[in-house]
């Protein structure tokens, strides 16, 4: 990739799939603020744009200049028709084995896991992010009421072995896939801390 910033050219160079191996991201920068680049807090505008770089979710705004807001397949295969009213969407993760930075593979049960977390989070936080966006999932809202016994297994139902995931929602949603471009959406490994991953 290329981009002009400040009247200098920045290029990203990109090793292959497996010439590197987990790591720690080190973010220095006089204007980050109280940012956080752990998905399921950072909703600050720079925060938000930083996260879009690090990770992906199953859809994703296309990424190109301008201003279009056309949503894309990004982990999935591609954007389904809603079914069941408009309440049920099934996805399917692309064939090709992704993985996480380090070297683990992403499943469907990883943005069931992301969800719920998130849940628990906004509860630890005083924020409501995740019952304002993911409330209308079935077992949503109880989330949102107890978020420390969040359990999202009957509006989520998780393929990890089929490479399936299915969100169901308890009323149609015209903005449902719109929601999951978000960086809230985002799976997380298992290895991931139950708690916000703040900054130094």
């Amino acid at each position: 990739g290329l981009a002009n910033v400040n009247g200098e050219l920045w290029v990203t160079v990109r090793g292959t799939s497996t010439s590197h191996r987990g790591g720690t991201l080190k973010l220095v920068s006089r204007g980050f603020g109280g940012g956080s680049l752990d998905p399921a807090v950072g909703y600050d505008p720079f925060s938000y744009r930083l996260l879009h770089l690090l990770g992906d979710g199953l859809v994703a705004v296309e990424p190109v200049g301008g201003s279009t807001t056309r949503i894309v397949p990004d982990l999935a295969v591609s954007i389904p028709t809603p079914t069941d009213g408009g309440r049920t969407y099934a996805f399917e993760l692309r064939p090709d084995k992704i993985r996480y930075s380090t070297g683990g593979l992403v499943v469907p049960s990883d943005f069931v896991r992301a969800l719920e977390r998130g849940f628990r989070l906004d509860a630890d936080l005083g924020t409501s992010n995740y019952s304002d966006f993911y409330g209308g999932l079935v077992g949503g809202e109880a989330c949102g009421s107890d978020p420390a016994t969040c359990d999202l297994s009957q509006g989520i139902e998780a393929d990890d072995e089929g490479g399936r995931i299915s969100f169901h929602l308890v009323a149609p949603d015209a903005d449902f896939v719109n929601k999951l471009t978000m960086p809230f959406a985002y799976p997380v490994p298992p290895s991931t801390l139950a708690k916000h991953h703040r900054n130094e």
